[in-house]
């Protein structure tokens, strides 16, 4: 019951990151801490990176900082892409990308390939006039998020 918790999480942050460009990490990395905290950072950054090497793949012409949809998806895929090797090399340099972790990794990637393909269909709405207002969502509930756990 509890993988199936954790798949669901990892799914939900996918279609989320999906449809807006970025937000499994924002998503997901509370949750998975509580549930099982070796699923955070190393197992959550590998499906991270696999996410946005696959974001960029489907939307790669359209990289440009200053658009709407499709454009900030690729934009934030091919920041996010760097970053996360970036993150990976440093984490492994330092002993903390394990078989086990590569293991977890593998055990949620069906999930979060579940979530990236439902996003297909969710992305098409949103393209339709509501990233904006979906991106100052995920960023405004992720900023009351911090604020209550900094007064917890």
């Amino acid at each position: 019951m509890l993988s199936v918790l954790i798949g669901l999480v990892v799914a939900i942050g996918a279609v989320v990151q999906g449809v807006v460009g970025f937000g499994m990490a924002l998503i997901a990395t509370p949750l998975l801490a509580l549930l099982d905290p070796a699923l955070v950072p190393v197992p959550l950054l590998l499906l991270s990176s696999v996410h946005s090497v696959l974001t960029l793949g489907r939307e790669h012409r359209q990289a440009d900082w200053h658009a709407d949809g499709a454009r900030l998806r690729a934009t934030m895929g091919a920041y996010f892409v760097i970053c996360s090797i970036l993150s990976i090399v440093g984490l492994a340099t330092a002993g903390a990308v394990t078989t086990e972790a590569m293991q977890a990794a593998a055990v949620l990637l069906p999930f979060m390939l579940a979530g990236f393909l439902l996003s297909g269909p969710v992305r098409r709405v949103l393209d339709a006039g509501w990233i904006r207002p979906t991106v100052l969502a995920v960023s405004g509930v992720s900023a009351v998020a911090l604020l209550v756990k900094a007064l917890i």
